[in-house]
């Protein structure tokens, strides 16, 4: 250091030390994470999942402070609860945990409807975790909390409904769940499959009836009813119900 500092022997102090690095302020990207947020962004909409969680997790480590990085993640962590589909070995548990934990750390400064829409998340992610066996988790109270932020949330009033067709409750209840989440003019289309697959789940012919009259009523709206839903409306719903069911049946969709 003496003869550096001296002598520029065998190199000069600064060469040797090197320039001082300036501080990054709060909230200011270390890098330009734009293309990572913008490809994450696309495999969102295209449902690559796993490859949008790892764009966008490269995209936050390079960029903690970018407010554009963590809006982007919460967007994907939401997607792919709502939307999520496991092959072993993976399970709804390992794969939902990551996405949960995100969630909860997003939570403490979302307000208004996204926070609604986060609870909401929430609780559909406990859900898929109660079907793999975990007990005592919040699926209700999330969904609650979520409605009492934002009355119409259509996320919280269609997964509330769905959570009330496993549990087999009074049809009238989902129901009115998804009447409400009809009214926020948010999310149609996915309030609309999620009605579907609940009605499906509640698994009596009263649900079967009323599955045919949303299904023509979508037709009716021009919108879109997914092959898969229609087949398995062929398939359930008109040979399942009991000998006197034709009547309901042509009293939901008339035979015209």
């Amino acid at each position: 250091l003496f003869t550096s500092a001296f002598f520029q022997w065998p190199r000069g102090l600064r060469e040797l030390i090197g320039p001082p690095v300036a501080a990054v302020p709060a909230g200011v990207p270390h890098e330009d994470t734009g293309p990572l947020v913008a490809a994450a962004q696309r495999q969102r909409e295209n449902r690559d999942y796993t490859g949008a969680w790892s764009a966008i997790t490269r995209a936050v480590a390079g960029a903690p402070g970018s407010k554009a990085a963590r809006d982007e993640q919460t967007q994907i962590a939401m997607a792919w609860i709502r939307d999520m589909r496991v092959t072993a070995p993976a399970t709804f548990t390992s794969t939902v945990m990551p996405l949960s934990e995100h969630l909860n750390l997003a939570l403490a400064t979302a307000t208004g409807p996204l926070a609604a829409d986060i609870r909401a998340h929430m609780g559909h992610a406990n859900f898929l975790r109660h079907r793999e066996g975990a007990r005592d988790l919040k699926i209700a109270e999330e969904y609650a909390a979520a409605v009492a932020l934002d009355a119409a949330n259509p996320f919280a009033q269609a997964m509330w409904g769905h959570w009330l067709a496993v549990q087999h409750r009074p049809l009238e209840e989902l129901k009115e769940r998804f009447r409400i989440a009809l009214t926020s003019g948010r999310e149609r289309a996915y309030v609309q499959r999620t009605r579907l697959a609940a009605l499906k789940w509640h698994g009596t012919h009263e649900a079967d009836v009323e599955r045919v009259r949303v299904a023509d009523e979508m037709r009716r709206n021009n919108e879109p009813v997914e092959m898969a839903s229609r087949l398995e409306i062929v398939r359930d719903a008109y040979p399942r119900g009991p000998t006197d069911a034709e009547p309901a049946m042509l009293a939901a969709l008339p035979a015209a």
